[in-house]
């Protein structure tokens, strides 16, 4: 089996044994199994979310496993970690709550289940996590970056990252900006220079001589918040 095969097998195994049931026979597992202690059932059910969101990457590379952070806990890299103990000592038949061995007979020293545990064991040893791409809700974006005034590069990019979590997710910088309006001939980027040109001028960039910084009026605010996710795909090629 492929990578990808491989980890989705393991992950439906993970998803079985959260729920009570072996996978192996499709029974329930005994109440007095470790896999039936609530703390074991939880941390099978997030490996699960972990492994689905692996496998719906786009690149699935042999040791080298990446994901986003999820929405549901900004302790994910303490709770990654932790899940990688749990499982890790029950691949090898401890008990991660107590630290004593488990019963010989109990499921999960079941071959395939070990040997299961053991693989996601490693696989959640070599996930890490990435930040999310920039995602914000357009209208909402419009009423909290955008204003009447003319407002500086450096203060709109504020205000684009103001309503997203940067532990998170990528925030804005003003390069994008500068590289999606130069790429749509709106900036002149010549001399390391940054210029509006005709067209730029027209919609709404002005150049502030004494300071260098490029200005944008309202027009120009809106603008840039349409193309927002243009301008964060056009800057990460760069």
């Amino acid at each position: 089996m492929d990578e990808k095969t491989l980890i989705e097998h393991a992950g439906k195994y993970l998803a079985a044994l959260s729920t009570g049931i072996n996978p192996i026979d499709n029974m329930p597992v005994p109440e007095n199994s470790i896999l039936k202690e609530e703390k074991i059932k939880r941390c099978l059910g997030y490996c699960t979310g972990v492994f689905k969101r692996i496998t719906e990457s786009e690149n699935i590379e042999h040791g080298d496993y990446r994901i986003y952070f999820s929405d549901e806990t900004k302790r994910e890299p303490v709770v990654l970690k932790r899940a990688e103990f749990i499982i890790k000592k029950l691949s090898v038949g401890v008990n991660p709550l107590t630290g004593s061995k488990t019963d010989k007979n109990d499921t999960v020293n079941t071959e395939r289940i070990s040997k299961c545990l053991k693989y996601s064991s490693y696989v959640l040893s070599h996930t890490s996590l990435n930040k999310a791409p920039y995602l914000a809700d357009e209208n909402e974006l419009e009423q909290i970056a955008c204003c009447d005034d003319e407002i500086s590069l450096s203060e709109f990019v504020k205000r684009l990252n103001s309503p997203i979590d940067g532990d998170h997710m990528d925030m804005i910088v003003p390069q994008m900006i500068i590289t999606y309006l130069a790429g749509i001939k709106f900036l002149s980027t010549d001399d390391e220079r940054c210029t509006p040109t005709k067209i730029g001028l027209q919609l709404g960039i002005i150049h502030k001589e004494e300071s260098g910084e490029i200005y944008f009026n309202r027009t120009m605010q809106k603008l840039i918040v349409k193309n927002i996710e243009a301008i964060t795909k056009k800057g990460g090629e760069n």
